[in-house]
């Protein structure tokens, strides 16, 4: 079956979508991961080039396998690992150790601190915005002295348009729950603050689609 954007997009909001939509689904999700390891991979050597460290979010075990592979010195966090592995290398990492952390956001995502960092790739967008949000925030907590930036990358034609479509439609949901201000905060969280090659903003090529 020819499943659309908008047709997807309306049954994961309203929890209906099937099995074979699903499926589809996770599909697009790993095809467009690896079409973005390059970019990921170019931003992440180029902070390091500039002896700053970056913090990598993905969705799979293999995606953050193969970009902390192509990085000197990063580590891999994921689900995979315990939780002494885990805190061990937090705190190599925030000890000057190595160039960068790639993670799924599912494991290192809430409740600690990279402050060393003060560059978020969000490699892989999350269906629940609230995810990444939390993700980038890593980044930002008491002890970070350097302005922060987040990036989130999206490649044009893919399932990627599907999330910005549904952030578009959540943030529509919110602001009529809380008023005309919310799809505007909504938009100040998640736009990320440059433009990178391959890197578009969220919500602006939600509003465009």
């Amino acid at each position: 079956k020819d499943f659309g954007i908008e047709e997807m997009t309306n049954a994961l909001l309203q929890r209906r979508a099937s099995q074979a939509a699903l499926t589809f689904i996770m599909r697009l999700r790993k095809l467009t991961s690896r079409l973005k390891y390059k970019t990921t991979i170019e931003m992440a050597r180029s902070f390091e080039m500039q002896n700053e460290a970056a913090v990598i979010f993905t969705w799979t075990r293999a995606s953050t396998t193969h970009i902390q592979r192509s990085l000197k010195g990063a580590y891999a966090i994921h689900g995979g690992l315990s939780d002494k592995q885990r805190v061990s290398t937090i705190d190599d990492f925030q000890a000057g150790q190595g160039s960068a952390i790639v993670a799924t956001i599912d494991s290192l995502s809430v409740g600690v601190t990279l402050h060393r960092a003060r560059h978020a790739i969000m490699h892989d967008l999350d269906p629940v915005p609230s995810k990444m949000l939390q993700a980038e925030k890593r980044i930002s907590r008491i002890g970070q002295v350097w302005p922060t930036r987040s990036y989130w990358l999206v490649a044009r034609g893919t399932i990627d348009e599907l999330w910005a479509k549904l952030y578009q439609k959540k943030a529509e949901i919110i602001d009529d729950a809380l008023g005309d201000n919310a799809v505007q905060s909504l938009s100040d969280l998640m736009e990320p603050q440059e433009v990178y090659q391959g890197v578009e903003r969220v919500l602006d090529w939600a509003r465009r689609a």
